[in-house]
């Protein structure tokens, strides 16, 4: 298949040749016409002289009457004719066409028409071995006889020149097409390197480079076209490696989930075994079955927050206007008992107002928030619960004082299964899907989470409810 660089170069090249060979033609031909019609309108002149000195001649021959054909034969041997371009050459016949005189070599051009108008003149070419001549004939009267009087102008300085000129252009056309070719080549290379890059870029891209991109000089329409390109590879690798953190995230939370089932089954099973096979006192009996519940609690914890996530993943929530003050004192009132085993403060300060929302969905991320605060937090220490308008909505925060998230944990911790301190989360019954269920759950009221730690400093969870009515 030919190459778009070749196209252009053997298109450029033959329209280039030929258009300059045609002009060359057409201008050579219209110089040669125009240079032919000159030498013609002199031989015409000569040919008046011819006519004028011949009848001067067998003017001033005596003679009676009509001039005889040898008289005239006699008369036009003798007379000579100088011009500008050296003695006139010509012919003298009867009105037979049977010559009578001449003064050249050159033979009579019998293509004239034989039924001429009298002193009408008539041009035409002929040619020896060596030389072009213009001949003109005319029709005349000498002295009363019809005669045929034909004079020759040598042009052939005109068909050299014509010859010269064709030579020239023939020797121009094949360096005019090296020239045209050079710079076409040139031009034809910045054209298509560009194209050839893209289409090598894309080539990469489509193998899977999805790094691959096209460096943009200019802002032609090839620049254009490799910026467009650059856009789209973006998007893609964008895209891509959105599903790749997708499937990784899937299969974490696979593994994730399996080590977390696995965990409080073994533990189970094992104080079963135990229990069941071997004689235990009264005391280790109660420390085994502790275990055994608090594993289970974990399980059903666990299993109740996969269960909440799928229902949120499926259904929409139902929104209805709730007072914040009486959904605070609320959430207050559930996790009163918690933050009092671990002697923790809870701090309200909301604003009072009507706001459409799914208050068991809302209730559930404050509790979880508040829960995740106290475990961050040390005995005596204070969690505030605070609430505003914005003119984005209605905002929640949860405030602790507690140890706080590296920043190399923070962009994680809504991820589901992902816990900062794994150890210390399961030994107080986390799972890691507290977060990630609370920012489902602001998604579905057209919000966002944002949370905002150091360590050992403490964390602020920002919620967004943006649908508000006062």
């Amino acid at each position: 298949m030919m190459s778009v660089f070749l196209k252009i170069f053997l298109s450029v090249i033959t329209v280039t040749v030929l258009s300059f060979s045609v002009c060359g033609h057409t201008i050579i031909g219209l110089e040669f016409h125009s240079n032919l019609q000159n030498e013609f309108e002199n031989s015409k002149s000569e040919s008046i002289t011819l006519r004028n000195a011949l009848a001067t001649a067998v003017y001033n021959q005596p003679h009676n009457g009509e001039i005889s054909l040898s008289g005239l034969k006699k008369v036009a041997n003798n007379i000579k004719i100088s011009t500008a371009s050296g003695d006139l050459q010509f012919a003298v016949s009867d009105e037979d066409y049977n010559l009578i005189s001449k003064n050249t070599n050159v033979l009579p051009d019998d293509t004239a028409p034989k039924n001429l108008e009298n002193e009408t003149q008539y041009s035409s070419v002929c040619a020896d071995e060596n030389h072009y001549y213009a001949v003109t004939t005319v029709k005349t009267a000498i002295d009363g006889r019809i005669v045929y009087l034909q004079n020759y102008f040598d042009i052939t300085g005109v068909f050299e020149q014509k010859n010269r000129l064709y030579f020239i252009l023939q020797i121009l056309l094949p360096a005019l097409a090296v020239v045209i070719g050079g710079v076409i080549f040139v031009f034809s290379k910045l054209i298509t390197t560009p194209i050839k890059k893209l289409s090598s870029a894309e080539m990469e891209f489509a193998k899977g480079d999805f790094s691959k991109r096209v460096k943009i000089k200019g802002s032609d329409e090839v620049s254009r076209l490799s910026e467009n390109f650059n856009f789209m590879a973006d998007k893609i690798e964008e895209n891509i490696t959105e599903l790749k953190d997708a499937v990784k995230r899937q299969e974490d939370f696979s593994g994730n989930f399996a080590h977390e089932l696995k965990t409080p089954l073994t533990s189970i099973i094992g104080y079963s075994d135990m229990l069941r096979s071997k004689k235990l006192s009264q005391e280790e009996q109660f420390c085994y079955a502790d275990y055994i519940f608090k594993e289970g609690k974990r399980l059903e914890s666990l299993s109740k927050k996969l269960m909440d996530m799928m229902v949120l993943k499926n259904e929409k929530s139902d929104l209805n206007p709730v007072s914040t003050k009486y959904l605070a004192e609320s959430v207050g009132d559930s996790v009163q008992p918690l933050l009092a085993e671990d002697n923790i403060n809870l701090l309200i300060n909301v604003d009072d107002c009507i706001v459409s929302l799914d208050s068991d969905l809302i209730k559930t991320v404050l509790i979880n928030l508040i829960d995740n605060a106290r475990k961050a937090s040390k005995s005596g220490d204070t969690v505030e619960l605070a609430g505003s308008s914005t003119y984005e909505g209605y905002l929640f925060e949860v405030k602790d004082y507690g140890t706080g998230i590296s920043e190399e944990d923070l962009p994680r911790v809504t991820e589901e299964f992902y816990m900062a301190d794994k150890s210390r989360a399961r030994k107080q019954g986390g799972a890691g899907m507290g977060l990630a269920l609370c920012k489902k759950i602001a998604e579905m009221h057209g919000g966002e989470l944002k949370v905002h730690s150091k360590q050992n400093e403490g964390t602020r969870v920002e919620f967004l409810i943006r649908e508000e009515s006062k």
